[in-house]
């Protein structure tokens, strides 16, 4: 059975100098990040003008690479980048075991990242290669996801969570896009109108339930 883990993880563990960590002091919220066995593809989402100053300061970082900004056209970007060397001290244990990386926020001490194992023994092999590896890594919390609705965690409608998900899938948050309102609305048989209402109403409620939020996950009680 899957179990969520929220991992603490210092500044100082993601940089060789603890000043040199890029988005240190950046209000900023991972989203997603694909694992490879070379590198981490890193997508974070941020104010338009805090994104902004993310993208330079990943551009001076060495274990960064293909940084890209991405404006959503509601007031924030996202910002992909490819993190290579020391940081997959991180993410090299959770792609062994096949673990994926479901989102994160920093403070200024520290990432707290929420990850999905597939079960408990995958908790227990990763703990023990950060422990020999001497990363530094704290578990926060850890529990088996009931199956509530997760649009509740995000205050989203239903309408708001399937055309999100559709949105995402079929590439409208891309760029260039690769479908566009019209295509949605055809293929749900949803008007024009209420397609964009839904995208941007669902984006405002994932901000609202994330980046405004406190620097936490918040996490459902089991």
């Amino acid at each position: 059975m899957s179990t969520i883990v929220d991992i603490k993880i210092p500044h100082e563990q993601l940089s060789l100098e603890a000043d040199r960590s890029p988005v240190r002091g950046v209000p900023a919220y991972l989203t997603a990040a694909i694992l490879t066995e070379e590198a981490a593809v890193v997508h974070l989402f941020a104010t338009s003008e805090d994104a902004r100053s993310l993208e330079r300061a990943l551009e001076t970082y060495p274990e960064a690479r293909s940084v890209e900004r991405i404006d959503t056209g509601t007031g924030y970007c996202s910002v992909h980048a490819t993190l290579t060397d020391h940081l997959g001290d991180f993410f090299a244990p959770l792609a062994d075991v096949g673990a994926d990386v479901l989102e994160g926020v920093q403070n200024e001490e520290s990432w707290l990242v929420r990850v999905r194992f597939p079960d408990a023994e995958a908790v227990r092999t990763a703990s023990e290669r950060y422990a020999r590896e001497e990363f530094e890594v704290s578990i926060n919390r850890l529990y088996v996801p009931r199956s509530a609705d997760v649009r509740e965690r995000y205050g989203l409608t239903p309408e708001q969570h399937d055309l999100l998900r559709r949105a995402h899938e079929e590439g409208y948050f891309e760029v260039p896009r690769e479908t566009s309102v019209a295509e949605l609305s055809e293929e749900t048989d949803v008007s024009d109108t209420a397609v964009s209402r839904h995208l941007r109403q669902g984006l405002d409620a994932l901000v609202e339930h994330t980046l405004c939020g406190d620097a936490e996950l918040n996490v459902p009680r089991s």
